[in-house]
């Protein structure tokens, strides 16, 4: 939309990162600034981690063609060691599970994320001699692009590494400081936890190696701890993974990878009919912003595991109830509302999602210039962060959202949808050099809403989703030049939405804190040196 490029948005919710990474060389300067006190809620985070080989360019190469780097960093990475990063310099505790290689490279690994307050004692070491996961990236100044080339852990993490004392420990009740590595190494953790033996707040998973994970999100579901996970792409046994979410974090493009829809309204309505467990989906969509559905939930459907599942992202009250926070969200006129003593007489018709987000795209961008545009804006309309990597104020966008759940069309998957859901899976399994196991991807697809573990958190009947829409455009910078890499900027923003789950955010917040975490990241090259301290970021935005 023109206000929103005349915002300058900036790339702060794209999409999560690609592949696994972390240390080996020497820290930046603003990699090595110390985490804030860590005085938060224990979060618990699975998935990938190893090592970053950024090279800025001025352009991207063509084929045969030869060239110089701008700049040259070696640095941590990794979708779930990115987020708890984030996650802890926002002051949360987190616990990473994941396993790296036998060698040199692990040690720096463990290294880095003790030294960002990111517990590592559950981080397992594979055989002596094998290689840590490590991604290329070329960061293509010109054209604002990233293109990252990975090589996974020739060993990846088995259900039978996680075993029930390890889980336990990760979850709670553990000490920290275990023997770490199975098959040879010494572990990750040597420095102890950094948590002790507080249970664990969140669960993330950032959908790799889903049949560990599984052992995992099982655990912290029996235990009541809320279930984050990432859609980035199709991979193997996520669906099974989705199925236990209670809040789900995708990328842009995976909704329609996933189920075939056609358009972003209808694959997300698709999406969230498919998981009735989730009660949150929000899914990051680069320049544009994010948008989220938290569904409504059913009085006799809140508690779960001993919590309210209804205290998940809660959306803002009504503007009758002062749901407007001070100017950080703005609401869409109330619909037509169905006639009195029809069925379901509480919400309106059946919408598009795909009409609807134009509407609150359109409403966040005029409420968000004109908040800029005031002389004295109110505190939450200037609300940011001072950016780690250049120094520039980072700004929050004002938040549309619907003042009351809305009943939203959520198609079935035809024959046509199918086709373009396996045609992403096969596309996908090609991307992971894993075309002879497609089928794996192709099972990962949408379908039935999951194997296993599904169910629960209200199911519609008749292709209709109950949720409250929100829409957040993406932070802004002052400048475009303040732009300096998206590598890493959708897993800040995922670290975000853990620490907004872990402290009770309302959904509007934790949009608005996620957007502003993710344009700041962007200011510096990697995933990791432009996250911003917890001291960098307005109080009003963390609670």
């Amino acid at each position: 939309m023109a206000a929103a490029a005349n915002n300058r948005a900036v790339v702060a919710a794209a999409a999560a990162d690609d592949d696994a990474p972390a240390p080996a060389s020497p820290p930046s300067r603003r990699t090595a600034r110390p985490p804030p006190p860590q005085d938060g809620p224990v979060v618990v985070g699975c998935g990938s981690c190893g090592v970053d080989y950024l090279a800025a360019v001025a352009a991207f190469p063509k084929p045969d063609e030869k060239l110089r780097t701008e700049a040259l960093e070696t640095q941590g990475g990794g979708n779930a060691a990115n987020a708890l990063t984030a996650a802890a310099r926002l002051g949360l505790r987190p616990r990473l599970v994941s396993k790296v290689g036998g060698d040199g490279l692990a040690d720096g690994i463990a290294a880095e994320l003790r030294r960002d307050g990111v517990d590592d004692a559950h981080v397992l070491r594979a055989s002596p001699g094998t290689a840590s996961p490590f991604t290329y990236i070329i960061v293509d100044r010109s054209g604002g692009t990233r293109t990252c080339i990975h090589t996974p852990l020739a060993e990846p993490l088995r259900p039978e590494e996680l075993t029930p004392e390890l889980v336990d420990r990760a979850l709670g009740g553990g000490q920290g400081g275990g023997q770490g590595g199975q098959g040879g190494g010494q572990g990750g953790g040597r420095s102890g936890s950094s948590a002790g033996g507080a249970a664990a707040a969140v669960a993330y998973f950032d959908g790799r190696m889903a049949d560990a994970a599984i052992r995992l999100a099982d655990a912290a579901r029996l235990a009541g701890v809320p279930v984050l996970v990432e859609g980035e792409r199709p991979r193997p046994g996520l669906d099974a993974l989705l199925a236990r979410a209670d809040v789900v974090c995708t990328s842009a493009h995976f909704p329609r990878a996933w189920t075939g829809e056609a358009t972003l309204g209808s694959a997300l309505a698709a999406l969230a009919r498919r998981l009735p467990r989730a009660r949150a989906l929000v899914t990051t969509l680069g320049a544009r912003g994010a948008v989220m559905l938290v569904r409504h939930v059913e009085e006799e459907e809140e508690e779960e595991g001993g919590k309210s599942r209804a205290s998940l992202l809660p959306p803002p009250p009504p503007p009758e109830a002062g749901g407007g926070d001070g100017g950080a969200v703005a609401f869409l006129p109330p619909g037509r509302q169905e006639e009195e003593g029809e069925e379901q007489a509480s919400f309106p018709p059946p919408r598009s999602l795909d009409d609807l987000i134009e509407e609150l795209q359109a409403l966040a961008a005029r409420e968000t210039a004109a908040a800029r545009a005031a002389g004295t804006p109110s505190a939450a309309a200037a609300a940011g962060c001072n950016a780690t990597g250049t120094g520039a104020r980072v700004l929050a966008s004002v938040v549309a959202a619907t003042p009351a759940p809305v009943a939203l069309a959520a198609p079935a998957s035809g024959a046509e949808a199918a086709r373009a859901a396996a045609e992403s899976a096969a596309r996908a399994a090609a991307m992971n050099a894993d075309a002879g196991n497609a089928r794996a991807y192709a099972d990962s697809g949408g379908g039935s809403g999951g194997k296993g573990g599904g169910g629960g958190g209200g199911s519609e009947d008749g292709g209709v989703v109950r949720a409250t829409v929100l829409f957040a455009p993406a932070a802004s910078l002052p400048s475009p030049e303040d732009v300096v890499d998206t590598t890493g900027a959708g897993d800040a923003f995922i670290g975000s939405m853990v620490y907004a789950v872990a402290r009770g955010l309302p959904a509007h917040r934790a949009l608005r804190l996620a957007g502003v975490v993710a344009a700041a990241k962007c200011t510096a090259l990697g995933a990791r040196a432009g996250l911003p301290l917890r001291a960098d970021v307005d109080d009003v935005l963390l609670r």
